[in-house]
């Protein structure tokens, strides 16, 4: 059966974002890491994004470490909280039912402020614990998230009943909540909002070490907050009044690197600026273009004449069946592409299929430049 013209230009656009992808373009637009003043070198791990009302899909990393759980862009591609009246007291309790329904919501805190709806950041235990969660607020009650285990994200149980919450114009305040109800349900809370509390601030600059580029995408979390870049590589945030860390990081892909530890000195009433070099990891890939079939078989469309896929031997027509081990059949194209990705210099292993017999193939990722 022919295909929609509409269809065909999906298939398009997807094959040609595919292609930019595995040929290890620059152009990074995912959250990934760096370090401060000083010296920083590239890690794996680190800061995992969780966002209110449901963990976020493996977009940025397959596992969630049991510490730093960052957070996402907030609410509207805001990064921080969002008071708006666009909704309807109808929309608002839809959405508050819906975050209610989650089972990823553990308990749900009394703000005692007139916000409609908003994002905010909790930090759980200590305001440099790197243990956070961004939160929704939904007609003045967050709904917490993953704050008694982490879910789907692991098999931690969370002992912690404190924190430090940051709603952006309010600054950080101390909370704390209760135990798992025994019966199921959600634990409660209420947080002592502030507007007159006694905050400092922080802003940042974020540059990438080598090409001195912004480290848009980029983002920093410690000292009882946590934000991402703009454009320019800019961030601002409430913090805490006392002494505290940052990490800041980025990642691209399966790649992620991590500051080391960034110490801030806070002054109440100020803001405390900083720029924070990042170190920019070489992208690899494998110089193959893809298509993924109607079955959902990865299907390689064509091999750039220099690159590893070439010297392994790949060619147009093999069909990609597993990725590192593990079959690619329930895997979408945006994580199957991920995992071919990587730092350039590191192996991945591939099972490909041509003509009804399978290949094994070890390749080292390249950094290439389209010709």
């Amino acid at each position: 059966m022919a295909r929609s013209r509409s269809g065909w230009l999906i298939a398009a656009a997807v094959v040609v974002v595919v292609l930019l992808l595995l040929v290890g373009l620059a152009w990074w637009s995912l959250p990934g890491v760096g370090p401060a003043a000083g010296s920083a070198g590239a890690q794996s791990g680190g800061s995992e994004p969780v966002a209110s009302g449901g963990a976020k899909e493996p977009e940025s990393d397959a596992g969630a470490s049991s510490r730093g759980l960052g957070g996402e862009p907030g609410l509207d591609g805001d990064d921080g909280a969002v008071d708006t009246d666009a909704l309807s007291p109808e929309a608002l309790a839809a959405l508050a039912e819906e975050l209610l329904a989650d089972p990823n919501t553990h308990v749900v805190c009394d703000l005692g402020v007139p916000m409609a709806r908003g994002q905010a950041y909790l930090a759980i235990g200590g305001h440099s614990d790197f243990n956070g969660r961004m939160v929704q607020v939904v007609d003045g009650k967050a709904y917490m998230p993953l704050v008694y285990d982490l879910g789907q994200l692991g098999d931690m149980v969370i002992e912690e009943r404190t924190g430090l919450f940051s709603l952006e114009g309010y600054g950080p305040v101390e909370v704390s909540w209760s135990d798992r109800p025994q019966g199921g349900g959600h634990g409660h809370c209420t947080a002592r909002i502030d507007p007159e509390n006694s905050r400092a601030s922080l802003t940042g600059t974020l540059t990438l070490a080598g090409s001195g580029r912004p480290a848009d995408g980029a983002w920093v979390e410690g000292c009882g907050n946590m934000v991402f870049a703009d454009e320019g590589g800019i961030v601002h945030m409430d913090i805490v009044t006392e002494p505290c860390t940052l990490i800041a990081m980025r990642q691209d892909g399966m790649l992620r690197t991590m500051s080391d530890p960034i110490p801030v000195v806070p002054v109440p009433g100020e803001d405390v600026v900083l720029d924070i070099t990042l170190p920019e990891g070489k992208r690899g890939g494998l110089g193959i273009q893809l298509s993924q079939a109607d079955d959902g078989a990865f299907v390689i469309d064509d091999v750039l004449d220099v690159g590893p896929a070439r010297s392994a031997g790949l060619e147009p027509g093999d069909v990609v069946v597993e990725v590192n081990g593990e079959s690619t059949s329930d895997l979408e194209i945006g994580e199957f592409v991920k995992r071919l990705g990587g730092e350039a210099g590191t192996e991945v292993d591939l099972v490909v299929e041509r003509g009804g017999e399978r290949k094994a193939l070890t390749i080292v990722r390249e950094a290439l430049t389209p010709g």
